[in-house]
């Protein structure tokens, strides 16, 4: 969701693309304003499985170029690899001197970037502008690490006729096809910082949705003791809190740069969290719909859930290069029962079944474009989480209007109630009236 979210967000401003011809690019400049930022987008020189520095990049023979954003194997490379990139960028004697900042795109990959400003022959290395890290670069699964935070630089006092080399180092033994999956953008001094507090601000209201919802319908199990399908979403919800909680944007921002093992920890926290969501989830099912609670689907979809908490809480580091496949495996097992189940539940006519499928399919579908991501086009979005939470939000919207209709039930009730006993009232006047005549008489 987050990353859909961010999506919108970015396309709103308006970004260009510089374009990347054998490695070199030019900065012209711009006014801030119809073009707010630009992206290094185009053939960048690129060295297969050598991680280089910035120096062995200067001075070594440039013969293979690779698109940045592009697939790997889609330009002739197997899948899962590392490698060096490099381009030399060229700023234009019309471009007015001042620092700008660097966007290094969005997370999902190991990368390790530099920048410098090159001596006046161009053949030498000057001044570091920027040195950026996310993850950790490997040559094997065991040694990558994924990055989820999308990390920014300020690079100072750039002048009209400066030549840089920015080289990135980047690994990719994740996705089937591999690639470098974002281009750097470049923008004003305030343009990084604005898209990372962008990313914040989003991951904050994912969290506060989450914890609302969870809240609210915890009330609501409260008020009505017999209804387990409150609790039941309420853990759903709560259990998504947790999971935007764990990521690494949200704790870098409250304590810093982690280290390996407490980004390794929040990983395991992160993951297993899916295990909590689907058994939660799957009870809010048995309880909307009115399911056997022993039957053996049941007990096959807690049985896979408890699986990967498991796998989550014990296996070793590398189990989250692979987190995004046994993830989206078991919300697309538990979505497919689901889906079972509403059918049986719109065959014999069940209250809400319908809404229920929608939210399923939802789920089913996004978890399917995450796996098609991970195996076939690596350009496509995350929209699994998406998924989830379009889920939360209709499964939500079936609990409101079970109460409301049951509030407004009560309140005709109430109503019936009290013109039945005005009836009364009135009835035992005139009794009482008769009683008084005959009592007269």
């Amino acid at each position: 969701m987050r990353f859909m979210l961010l999506g919108l967000l970015f396309w709103a401003g308006n970004s260009l693309a510089t374009n990347v011809e054998k490695g070199q690019a030019h900065i012209l400049d711009w006014d801030g304003g119809a073009r707010s930022s630009f992206k290094l987008e185009g053939d960048w020189w690129y060295f297969e499985s050598q991680l280089l520095q910035p120096a062995e990049v200067l001075n070594a023979p440039k013969n293979l170029t690779l698109k940045v954003p592009g697939a790997r194997k889609e330009q002739g490379l197997s899948g899962q690899g590392y490698g060096t990139y490099g381009t030399e960028i060229h700023v234009d004697q019309s471009f007015k001197p001042r620092d700008l900042s660097v966007w290094m795109g969005g997370p999902g990959f190991a990368s390790e970037s530099w920048i410098y400003r090159l001596g006046p022959t161009g053949l030498e290395l000057g001044e570091l502008l920027a040195h950026v890290v996310q993850g950790k670069v490997g040559k094997t699964v065991e040694e990558e690490r994924a990055f989820e935070v999308s990390e920014a630089a300020i690079l100072k006092s750039i002048a009209p006729g400066d030549r840089l080399l920015f080289v990135m180092q980047l690994s990719n033994q994740f996705h089937a096809r591999g690639s470098a999956p974002f281009a750097p953008e470049f923008g004003e001094s305030d343009f990084a910082n604005h898209k990372k507090l962008t990313e914040h601000l989003v991951d904050f209201f994912c969290f506060g949705v989450f914890v609302v919802f969870g809240v609210y319908h915890l009330l609501l199990f409260y008020l009505r003791r017999n209804d387990r399908a409150s609790i039941g979403f309420s853990a759903v919800c709560f259990s998504m809190a947790i999971r935007v909680a764990m990521t690494g944007r949200f704790l870098n921002l409250a304590y810093g740069p982690l280290t390996d093992d407490w980004t390794v920890l929040a990983y395991r926290i992160e993951y297993a969290s899916i295990g909590m969501i689907v058994i939660s989830l799957t009870s809010f099912l048995q309880d909307v719909l009115s399911f056997d609670r022993k039957a053996l689907v049941n007990r096959i979809i807690i049985g896979v859930s408890i699986l990967q908490i498991g796998v989550a809480s014990f296996t070793p580091a590398t189990f989250f290069t692979y987190s995004i496949l046994p993830t989206n495996l078991l919300i697309l097992i538990a979505a497919i029962a689901g889906l079972y189940w509403v059918a049986k539940a719109i065959r014999v006519g069940t209250p809400m079944a319908r809404p229920i499928a929608l939210s399923l399919l939802c789920m089913v579908g996004f978890s399917f474009v995450d796996i098609l991501k991970v195996h076939v086009v690596h350009q496509l979005p995350y929209v699994a989480g998406l998924g989830v939470v379009l889920a939360i939000l209709i499964q939500s919207g079936i609990l409101a209007y079970q109460f409301s209709r049951a509030f407004v039930e009560k309140e005709q009730l109430n109503h019936e109630l009290l013109k039945t006993y005005g009836a009364l009232e009135d009835e035992l006047k005139k009794r009482k009236k008769l009683v008084a005549k005959n009592d007269e008489l």
